[in-house]
């Protein structure tokens, strides 16, 4: 696994948003990559197994890690409250939740930005260039994103980076050479003399899901790519990553996505 410093940065931005929205609630969710959230106007609150619950206020960024099962809540309040998403790794290519690559730093989970009006200018922007199309938005999304990650990182205060054991790397890269094929929790253990036991408590310790959840992870990220940027057929992705089912490939893949192979279609 790849650790990147602040010169190896490249953001890919999945989606970005900008947005007025009252009584929202997102719960038990679960991003593919980093989500940061800011409060343009209003208040919300966050809660997570590891930091309980979270009031997020105006002027503040929420970071959300790929893989936390998480909940957001906008109340009622008037006048509406705003907010601006958005989706990304910190890569040009790869995951952070399937361990392709690890940070030497990361910001806290809540920010309090110091130049508002600023900050705000920069999500608007980042929105505008992911929602419209020209030759140069990709690289512009880039440096904003860029950007804003630097900000946060600024404002203070860094959250601790996970490390991998030198084993659970091995066997991340063994499930990744094997996304096209049936994988279970048996398989792993069996090609690294392990039992089953063992192997589902390596990745509770170390990734904090079972060994299952990692595997259709992985195969939905793949299946993602062949969607939106190879144009496959639902059933021709689910079959390249070893579903024969493309109706419970498909529920799979909206319940670790969180959204349809058909938005994936759609986006491409």
């Amino acid at each position: 696994m790849n650790t990147i410093d602040l010169s190896d940065l490249h953001p890919r931005v999945r989606i970005a948003n900008f947005f007025p929205v009252n009584h929202s609630q997102w719960t038990n969710r679960r991003n593919p990559d980093f989500e940061l959230i800011l409060v343009v106007r209003g208040n919300s609150s966050y809660s997570d197994e590891e930091h309980g619950e979270v009031f997020v206020g105006a002027g503040q960024i929420l970071l959300i890690y790929p893989g936390v099962k998480h909940n957001y809540i906008i109340p009622d309040q008037n006048p509406s409250a705003i907010v601006s998403c958005i989706h990304l790794e910190l890569i040009s290519s790869g995951s952070f939740n399937h361990c392709d690559y690890n940070l030497t730093e990361v910001p806290q989970l809540l920010s309090t930005v110091k130049d508002t009006p600023y900050m705000v200018s920069l999500f608007r922007k980042a929105t505008f260039f992911y929602e419209t199309s020209d030759r140069y938005n990709d690289y512009l999304l880039t440096a904003l994103t860029t950007q804003i990650w630097l900000h946060l990182l600024s404002a203070g205060g860094k959250r601790e980076v996970r490390q991998l054991s030198r084993r659970m790397e091995e066997i991340v890269k063994f499930i990744k050479r094997n996304g096209d094929k049936r994988l279970t929790r048996r398989d792993i253990a069996e090609a690294f003399y392990l039992s089953p036991q063992h192997i589902n408590t390596l990745f509770k310790g170390e990734l904090g899901i079972s060994p299952t959840a990692f595997i259709q992870k992985e195969k939905m990220v793949i299946a993602e790519k062949l969607i939106r940027e190879e144009g496959f057929q639902v059933q021709e992705a689910a079959a390249a990553v070893g579903y024969s089912d493309p109706f419970y490939f498909s529920k799979i893949f909206k319940k670790v996505m969180s959204y349809t192979p058909k938005h994936a279609r759609e986006r491409a």
